[in-house]
């Protein structure tokens, strides 16, 4: 029985030592899975805190673009009053210049006008003056026939006045 007790031990020490091979092994592999499941968690970690920056990071630009897009949103209502505004003033500027083509239109009639006025009045000045030029050569040729008939009669004065000098003296006096 000794034996049979010894080759109980032997068996028993082997299994245990089987047990002991089992238990190592899969407390090893835990110990690979718990070691890969920690690392795989602090990577988890890493990632969701860098997902926690970025997610912070997108908070901050999209509060940033919300602001931005508040500023657009009014500069843009801004743009459309002040392009209303410039549309009123372009069409009181085309009024006020379609008034202004139309008094040019009117003045350049007026001075059209004017100009015949001004063309006619200048023949009729011209018509004047030649008329006057005219009467100032007949008036000069009057003139000169008016001074040879003065003289033609002061010449003929002097004969007779010389003729009837000389009758009135004796005829010895002659």
């Amino acid at each position: 029985m000794n034996r049979v007790l010894t080759w109980f031990n032997l068996l028993g020490v082997l299994v245990l030592a089987v047990l002991c091979v089992v238990q190592w092994r899969a407390n090893r592999q835990l110990n690979l899975d718990l070691i890969q499941v920690e690392r795989h968690r602090l990577e988890q970690t890493a990632a969701a805190e860098r997902l926690a920056e970025t997610t912070a990071g997108q908070a901050s630009d999209l509060a940033d673009l919300r602001g931005h897009l508040a500023r657009a949103a009014q500069e843009g209502r801004d743009a459309r009053d002040q392009l209303a505004l410039l549309e009123r003033e372009l069409d009181q500027s085309r009024a006020e210049t379609d008034q202004i083509k139309s008094a040019l239109t009117n003045w350049a009639a007026a001075v059209a006008a004017r100009d015949d006025r001004l063309q006619q009045a200048a023949e009729q000045l011209r018509a004047a003056i030649q008329e006057r030029n005219d009467t100032v050569t007949r008036f000069n040729e009057l003139a000169g026939r008016y001074n040879r008939l003065v003289q033609d009669f002061d010449a003929l004065q002097e004969r007779l006045a010389s003729a009837l000098t000389n009758t009135s003296r004796p005829p010895s006096q002659r």
